[in-house]
């Protein structure tokens, strides 16, 4: 069941990209995990966890990064997110 977005913590977002993370939901080519992956961990959908990731990546919470979608045929390339202490948020292989 999906929950008011407002009752929904920044903490639990921040949880369930860590969650989505270990889980191994996320793109490949350094990229993170999308609204889709974080969905799956978090009492929200996808369309809500839009807008709240991109919050989260403008306070310095999150970091928004270009991915491979693998699941997509054409491998297509989607902005994903990372915790912003997670290693590849810092990658020298990242294009500024």
């Amino acid at each position: 069941m999906n929950q008011r977005p407002s009752s929904v913590s920044d903490a639990a977002i921040l949880d369930a990209v860590d969650a989505a993370m270990e889980n191994g939901d996320h793109q490949g080519l350094l990229g993170g995990v999308l609204p889709e992956h974080v969905a799956k961990h978090c009492a929200l959908t996808a369309a809500t966890l839009r807008s709240r990731l991109l919050t989260l990546s403008k306070r310095g919470e999150l970091v928004q990064v270009d991915g491979c979608d693998t699941s997509d045929p054409a491998y297509a390339a989607r902005k994903g997110y990372l915790p912003a202490d997670h290693p590849d948020a810092s990658s020298p292989y990242r294009l500024p």
